[in-house]
């Protein structure tokens, strides 16, 4: 929890891991190859 520690560094750690956490949750990083077709 940030509020277990006055570090201000360590409190931005631990914001932007659960911050990236919930993104990762809620919105997922997906690659998609698209293929087109043969334009000769």
């Amino acid at each position: 929890m940030i509020l277990c520690t006055d570090d201000v560094n360590r409190q931005v750690e631990i914001f932007t891991s659960n911050f990236i956490k919930c993104l990762d949750a809620c919105a997922p990083y997906v690659t998609k190859e698209i293929k087109r077709p043969f334009a000769p």
